[in-house]
């Protein structure tokens, strides 16, 4: 079966290659960390201050040793998740967003409640493979720091899912190593995703760059997620866009692999452009998905994973037909793309600013649905000539033992849109908030504890009491 979006020519693909090299080569990157200006030092680029120019010698080099899959484990044995090289994206949480939208489109801040319920929804949920600490930033903390240790902290209360952890320190990087200690009893395999963002356009924070040099000493995941803004943080046009994005993506990716050749890294790109007119970032725009589709050609051409954003995507202020549309094109994108992961899945709008608990539900369900469309198509079964043979001209196959054998299991049956007749939809008089609703409430019903020891909650807890005080 094909269904692959694919935006750019083979020879745009080493052209934008091309232009990257040129990049890093003659403007470089600005490294706000001695250690890792040294560290390119010895590997022969150029220093100038806190400029770092990569010969492209270099950066080669460092895509090849990248590994083209992994497995990101998870808390417990049995959990871990393939990334890289599967027919279909892994499917991760929305990330971040400060504000839950409630349904009658009023928004107030996202509280660590908001969070737990989160967690609940996305540990009882089929298609969501690994999350993040926060799914929606806890305004309610008292800062940054007391909102990653409740985040982390709840996180693995709640789900043994795969984690990916938004921009951590070596701090909270060691509290994640100390609770998977607990829960699994080992370190072995790669069990931490760090997400660290540089600062478009090629800006690396000292906070960042000892983030990402703590993942390499011990061994961990780290993605790069440049966030660039086309227009504003970003060149206008989407293909110089791109070589801005592959700049910084592969300038990091470098620096790890000079450290540790093949230590797993996982390139990102929640780019988008910007409408002038209202200085805004446009996360739904057509023009947005095309460069993440585009990105993605970039990955394939280097073997190295990416993360794509997808349901979310809609700049959409209400649970309107804005959002249902942008974020069906999105997810579609993003899987007819055919990234590793697909991010900021479920539950986003107002351009990845605020979360609604009902889009959550539906964003699922798009996501069902494209499975379907995108599964691959049975052969012709021997007795197919046989069985339109049997029911012939102007027969029925209603009560043919095939029909009766098949109907319930052949197609998908959703839960949540509408396939009565006209006069049975009208007469049930429930709309399709409601049924949202429904299921949102079914699902947090469901939810089981996780199934640790009472000594492994209790060791949870005093993990959190210790780092509330080391923040102290």
């Amino acid at each position: 079966m094909s269904f692959l979006y694919e935006p750019l020519t083979k020879q745009q693909i080493e052209n934008v290659h091309q232009a990257t090299l040129d990049v890093l080569e003659k403007c470089g990157a600005q490294m706000l960390s001695e250690e890792v200006r040294d560290v390119f030092k010895k590997h022969g680029a150029t220093i100038e201050g806190e400029i770092v120019k990569i010969p492209p010698a270099l950066v080669n080099k460092a895509v090849g040793s990248a590994p083209g899959s992994f497995i990101l484990e998870g808390a417990v044995p049995g959990r871990g998740v393939k990334i890289g090289h599967n027919e279909e994206p892994v499917y991760g949480t929305n990330g971040t967003a400060p504000y839950i939208l409630e349904n009658d489109g009023t928004r107030r801040d996202a509280t660590m409640e908001d969070n737990i319920k989160l967690f609940k929804l996305f540990h009882t949920c089929d298609l969501m493979n690994f999350a993040t600490q926060f799914v929606v930033f806890p305004v309610d903390k008292i800062g940054w720091d007391e909102a990653m240790v409740d985040g982390i902290y709840n996180y693995y209360k709640y789900t043994d899912k795969p984690a990916a952890i938004s921009d951590p320190t070596p701090t909270f990087i060691d509290m994640v190593l100390e609770i998977n200690n607990v829960l699994c009893g080992t370190l072995d395999g790669y069990k931490i995703n760090a997400a660290v963002s540089p600062i478009s356009p090629l800006r690396y924070e000292k906070s960042a760059l000892d983030s990402v040099m703590k993942m390499i000493e011990i061994k961990q995941v780290i993605s790069c997620v440049p966030c660039s803004i086309s227009g504003m943080t970003g060149p206008i046009k989407p293909i110089d866009n791109l070589v801005l994005i592959n700049a910084e993506n592969l300038a990091m990716i470098t620096l790890v692999q000079l450290l540790e050749p093949g230590l797993p890294c996982i390139y990102n790109t929640f780019t988008g452009i910007s409408d002038m007119r209202y200085m805004t970032f446009c996360v739904g725009a057509p023009e947005s998905l095309k460069m993440r589709a585009m990105a993605r050609q970039m990955c394939k051409y280097y073997d190295i994973p990416i993360t794509i954003p997808s349901g979310s995507s809609t700049d959409a202020r209400e649970l309107d037909i804005q959002a249902a549309a942008e974020s069906s094109v999105a997810l579609m994108t993003a899987f007819s793309s055919k990234p590793d992961i697909a991010f900021f899945g479920a539950g986003g709008i107002d351009s990845w600013n605020s979360l609604n608990f009902r889009k959550v539900i539906f964003d699922e369900e798009i996501v069902r649905y494209i499975k379907v469309l995108t599964s691959p198509v049975e052969d012709v079964r021997p007795n197919t000539a046989d069985l339109i043979a049997e029911v012939g001209p102007n027969g029925s196959y209603i009560k043919t033992k095939d029909t009766l054998k098949y109907y319930r299991k052949e197609y998908y049956r959703t839960n949540i849109f509408n396939r009565k007749n006209y006069q049975e939809y009208w007469e049930e008089n429930e709309h399709i908030g409601q049924k949202l609703d429904k299921e949102l409430q079914k699902r947090l019903d469901s939810y089981q504890p996780l199934d640790y020891t009472s000594e492994q909650f209790d060791q949870l807890g005093k993990i959190r009491d210790k780092y509330l005080e080391v923040i102290k």
